[in-house]
């Protein structure tokens, strides 16, 4: 979800690139560990509650843009 807000944020400020690039590492995070409550930020495992929504909205969100 911080991700999420993050590239919200560089987007806001004229960093569309940068934006992408991390809109990219968050979905690839959720490919590869699921709709996870959090992820660990040096391995990228998926820690929390699995099945999580606001994962599955932010998935949803960054797809459509």
């Amino acid at each position: 979800n911080l991700n999420w807000l993050l590239a919200r944020g560089l987007r806001g400020h004229g960093l569309a690139a940068e934006a992408a690039e991390l809109d990219g590492t968050t979905l690839r995070l959720i490919e590869r560990a699921g709709m996870r409550e959090y992820f660990d930020p040096v391995s990228g495992d998926g820690l929390g509650a699995d099945e999580f929504s606001w994962t599955a909205a932010v998935s949803i969100d960054i797809r459509r843009s």
